[in-house]
């Protein structure tokens, strides 16, 4: 078994290889009713929902979230891996190199992306509610609140009353 040679040739089959994902046609893929075909209701047969309602703040908690990886470090640190590695020896240890170099390459490139991924800092609001139940919120600022303020909830986020 030959393996590919060429670092641009190996370069434009990753290339080609990922363009085959996702909808072929450019358009957005369906959700919810669009994908089903089904009909929402008209506006005078809905009914009203009620989305805001008082409490008071038990709990606020800083978060810090880990930035998340979309995996193209891994992808491009294994190509370059890759070339580097089949540079490198001749024969058998040419193609062992050139395996070493994609792994190696990989673990890098995904944890040179990993560490640039940028994280997050968000609060997570417990509110007791007026009608005795509890909720926890997550949101990008606090803003003025403290633990046992008194607070809107409109739509998920908490505001100060």
């Amino acid at each position: 078994m030959k393996l590919i040679q060429s670092p641009a040739l190996l370069i434009a089959i990753a290339a080609i290889s990922l363009s085959a994902c996702g909808p072929q046609d450019g358009a957005p893929v369906a959700t919810g009713a669009a994908a089903t075909g089904a009909k929402a209701a008209p506006a005078s047969e809905r009914k009203a929902v009620v989305v805001s309602t008082r409490g008071t703040v038990t709990e606020i908690e800083a978060m810090i979230v880990q930035g998340e990886t979309s995996g193209v470090g891994a992808v491009v640190g294994g190509l370059v891996g890759a070339a580097v590695g089949n540079q490198i020896g001749g024969g058998d240890g040419k193609k062992a190199a050139t395996v070493v170099g994609t792994v190696g390459g990989a673990v890098v490139g995904h944890q040179v992306e990993k560490d640039r991924a940028r994280n997050v800092t968000g609060y997570r609001i417990t509110v007791r509610l007026d009608d005795g139940s509890v909720k926890t919120f997550q949101q990008a600022q606090a803003g003025q609140l403290t633990i046992g303020a008194r607070v809107n909830v409109d739509g998920g986020v908490v505001r100060q009353l």
